[in-house]
């Protein structure tokens, strides 16, 4: 199946344990590439998030516990998420200044603890929608990790640019942001740009 090849590698980069911010900035691409892998059929859905949701929380706790590598940042848990109704137990988080949230993840003592500590502050919430472009996403973290490349500035701009690997699952997040217009009216500029489509009326 198309990107086989890149998910197998993802599936192997997970088990990794990160030390530095690129090696974290792989594990989450990875994992958000998974996760497209399984919306598109590539993975078992059972098996898939069998891994990603516990694997999630793992490396959240352990962040929490080495807060002197300092590799992530704007890390924030929500039992509801507001940008999401349909989905709780979210996490969001930031490395090298690209923004991953999870759904439905693991929720266990040490998560519940961090959720009702001073830590636990509200963040914005970007939009990017990694899964549309995850294969993207991974590539650009591979490059990091094998360049050791860490300015963030030129990440940001490189996120920026990526393709719609995966434009499929834009649809979901338009039915999950239906009842936010400015949600939907940001994807519709989006694919305006992207696929030279109409915006709606």
């Amino acid at each position: 199946m198309k990107y086989s090849k890149e998910v197998k590698e993802a599936l192997e980069y997970i088990k990794i344990v990160p030390s530095t911010k690129n090696e974290m900035l792989m594990l989450l691409s990875s994992l958000t590439l998974i996760s497209a892998a399984v919306k598109l059929g590539m993975i078992n859905k059972a098996y898939g998030y069998s891994r990603i949701k516990p694997y999630v929380t793992s490396l959240v706790c352990y962040c929490i516990e080495h807060p002197e590598m300092d590799l992530l940042r704007d890390l924030y848990y929500v039992e509801k998420d507001g940008h999401d109704t349909s989905n709780g137990n979210c996490i969001y988080m930031r490395c090298l200044g690209v923004q991953f949230s999870y759904h439905s993840i693991t929720v266990n003592e040490q998560i519940s603890a961090f959720a009702v500590s001073p830590a636990n502050k509200p963040v914005p919430y970007d939009a990017a929608y990694k899964q549309p472009r995850a294969l993207g996403m991974y590539k650009l973290a591979k490059e990091c990790l094998e360049r050791n490349i860490s300015d963030e500035a030129y990440i940001a701009e490189r996120v920026s640019k990526l393709d719609w690997d995966y434009p499929q699952l834009l649809s979901r997040h338009l039915g999950e942001m239906a009842d936010n217009g400015t949600k939907v009216i940001d994807l519709e500029t989006i694919l305006a740009g992207k696929f030279k489509v109409k915006k709606g009326k």
